[in-house]
């Protein structure tokens, strides 16, 4: 789960599991007037009370830390996270990355994605151009396949 609010969480997490509030209630022995609470957003939940309904529905939670230096994009990418991910698919990408690395500077971007069988190098500059467009500044494509990306070298990514 990507950007969502706690209690967002706490409700998807309680419906993929299929019980009720009561039921969450009884396994986390956390009330369950609170836990309407939280997921109404009304009172805040802690990490430790997330971890502790996610151990009680049989969820792991898995926390990715976004380097500062890729927030910006990110942030940028992800208020636009369908078209981004329809421009992909439409150039047989999948898997998008944004990575951040210390030799690039400041203004680039720089996304590594997966392509399909069948596609190319030629679908990498295209989508390339379709990033550019969508962000108004330069955005460098790589494809994962191509070698080793900036990301495995000694940078940090970010799932878009």
């Amino acid at each position: 789960m990507t950007s969502k609010s706690t209690a967002s969480i706490i409700a998807e997490l309680r419906e993929l599991a299929g019980v009720s509030q009561n039921e969450l209630a009884q396994r986390s022995g956390v009330a369950q007037p609170n836990i309407s609470f939280f997921e109404k957003g009304t009172k805040e939940c802690s990490f430790g009370m997330l971890k502790r309904f996610a151990e009680a529905l049989d969820f792991d939670i898995e926390v990715t830390l976004v380097p500062r230096e890729v927030r910006r994009e990110l942030v940028e990418l992800r208020r636009q996270r369908i078209k981004v991910l329809r421009m992909g698919r439409g150039r047989g990408a999948y898997n998008l990355r944004i990575v951040t690395n210390a030799d690039l500077d400041d203004d680039s971007v720089v996304i590594v994605v997966d392509l399909n069988v069948g596609r190319d190098a030629r679908d990498v500059e295209l989508l390339a151009d379709d990033f550019t467009a969508l962000m108004g500044r330069p955005v460098t494509v790589l494809s994962a396949d191509a070698g080793p990306a900036p990301d495995e070298r000694h940078g940090d990514t970010a799932t878009i």
